[in-house]
Formats: structure tokens, sequence, C-alpha cells
């Protein structure tokens, strides 16, 4: 954030674990401050599944008035109402140089070792743009 000129307020940060019960309580942490907030990146898609409840019980709009991002790129993160934007992490890329780093050492094949993995971003509903 810092890089693109935005400053952070640390009041506004958060930690609420991993759970979903845990990032029910910081969204609500959150939202107890009175402080206004247009955005919401969370640890984990369980965490902002638990935001997205939380803020709709509220009466907040998610994708219209705060937008909310998870982590992970579960299967279920479609189906969260609205459809949850989340960073997709390539799970079978990073399986796979896993296996590879394990049959490396332990019998000592040279397999190809990769060292950074892209992530990309899921664009759903869940998030809006900011003019």
């Amino acid at each position: 954030m810092a890089e693109e000129g935005i400053e952070v307020d640390a009041d506004l940060i958060e930690h609420g674990g991993y759970s979903f019960e845990l990032g029910e309580e910081a969204t609500q942490r959150l939202i107890d401050k009175k402080r206004p907030f247009t955005a919401l990146f969370c640890g984990n898609d369980n965490s902002a599944m638990a935001a997205i409840a939380t803020l709709n019980k509220q009466g907040i709009a998610v994708g219209k008035q705060v937008s909310v991002v998870g982590y992970d790129d579960i299967d279920i993160s479609q189906y969260t109402s609205p459809a949850m934007t989340s960073v997709r992490i390539p799970l079978e890329d990073i399986s796979i140089n896993a296996c590879h780093q394990i049959l490396n050492l332990c019998y000592g094949e040279s397999l190809p070792i990769q060292t950074r993995f892209e992530p990309t971003l899921s664009v759903r509903d869940s998030t809006h743009s900011v003019k």
C-alpha cells in the first residue's frame, strides 16, 4: 500500500485469526470502532466469509459500501452472498514442487524446483472499484 502512496491507518487493522468465529469477532470489533472503512483484506477465505456475513447482518452492503477480499479462493468462495473476490494461490504447483523437493532430497533426483509462485485474483461481486 505504501508503494502506491496509500496510507494505512493502523487502528483499522484487526487481527482475527483464520477461523470463521475469529473473523466474525474481528469484523465486529472494526465495526464497533465506528471509523469509516471501504475495504477488508482477510487472511483467508474463512475469515472473509465471516466478514461478509457480519457486514450483511449489520446492513452494510458488501460489494457496494465495503469491498471484501479473501485469500485461498476455496471452492465455496463463489457461493457466498455476494460471491467473494479472493486471491487464488497455485496449490497444485506448490504441491508438485514440494514432492519434487522431497524426491530430490530422499532419492538424489534432480527434478526442477520452482522458488516463486504467482497468485491470481478471482474477482467476484464482493468488491467494487473506487472512482
